[in-house]
């Protein structure tokens, strides 16, 4: 009989690196249309797996709770309030240039030289 491992289970076990935690809270914030809970479960999917080894029990739940004040704040505070958050779990907020995609970017020109020979 195959065994399942619950998807919850497995991600946490994923987000164990903080490498990983900072692609899945880059790719949340990359989000197009975000459902509102979107941030707050991304972030609270981080703590619980990189608080289980940096936090106690006692220690996650008091940071879970920040996380709740941090969302009901309204202004620039609530990003110098995550960053504060993050930086507890050995993460940090950082602003980086946006690179482009060389192959899109490649592709878009193919498909240009393309038409213009065709209309031509």
């Amino acid at each position: 009989m195959i065994k399942s491992v619950s998807y919850h289970d497995h991600l946490i076990n994923f987000l164990s690196d903080p490498k990983a935690c900072a692609s899945y809270i880059q790719a949340t914030w990359e989000e197009e249309n975000p459902e509102v809970e979107l941030m707050s479960l991304t972030l609270t999917n981080v703590l619980e797996a990189l608080g289980k080894t940096n936090l106690t029990s006692e220690e996650m739940a008091q940071h879970q709770t920040k996380l709740t004040e941090i969302f009901d704040k309204k202004g620039v505070d609530v990003i110098y309030n995550l960053a504060e958050w993050l930086q507890v779990l050995g993460l940090e907020l950082t602003v980086q240039v946006k690179e482009e995609n060389t192959e899109e970017t490649e592709e878009i020109e193919e498909n240009t030289e393309i038409l213009e020979e065709v209309m031509v």
